[in-house]
């Protein structure tokens, strides 16, 4: 108030020296602090274009240079990251950028065994795509194995896996 009248005043714009809060804030390029343009207006500040900044895109620090409106570079593939698949028997130790924006799940090869087999079940391998440890499949018949009745009279020589990864006890013939 003037003291001389009962309206108010016209506002007047703060001079460029003030500081202010501009509406862009927080970002990786936006400086820490923003100034009036003196017209009544508070102007958003920037870091140079030639600032390089580090921030997360998509999971993975990216660099980025600041300016107006700088693109998103995607990681080279030789970037790790962390993909969806993790700590499953199949997971390769470390995943890697695909170049185009996205992290790609590593996986152990199918040669690996994931789940040693038993007398009847053959060894689990990965298979290259995913990061589980499939099923045990059973032995053929034809894997000889050690059944629970050995020793007896009338028990056979060598026993065999029935197919469906058990071992079936093999005796001698009926000679009566």
């Amino acid at each position: 108030c003037s003291g001389t009248s009962s309206a108010c005043p016209a506002n007047t714009p703060s001079p460029t020296t003030k500081t202010c809060t501009g509406k862009s804030n927080g970002g990786p390029c936006d400086a820490a602090i923003d100034y009036c343009d003196g017209a009544g207006n508070c102007k958003d500040t920037f870091l140079p274009s030639v600032s390089n900044r580090r921030r997360l895109y998509r999971g993975r620090q990216m660099r980025r240079q600041c300016g107006t409106c700088p693109l998103n570079i995607p990681s080279p593939t030789s970037k790790v990251c962390v993909g969806k698949s993790n700590g499953g028997p199949c997971d390769a130790s470390t995943d890697n950028c695909d170049g185009a924006g996205n992290c790609k799940d590593n996986f152990l090869p199918s040669t690996k065994v994931c789940q040693a087999g038993g007398a009847c079940t053959e060894d689990a391998k990965c298979d290259g795509k995913c990061g589980t440890c499939p099923a045990n499949a059973p032995s053929p018949t034809t894997k000889a194995c050690t059944g629970k009745n050995n020793g007896g009279p009338c028990d056979a020589a060598t026993d065999y896996c029935d197919g469906a990864g058990n071992c079936k006890d093999n005796y001698l013939p009926n000679t009566k």
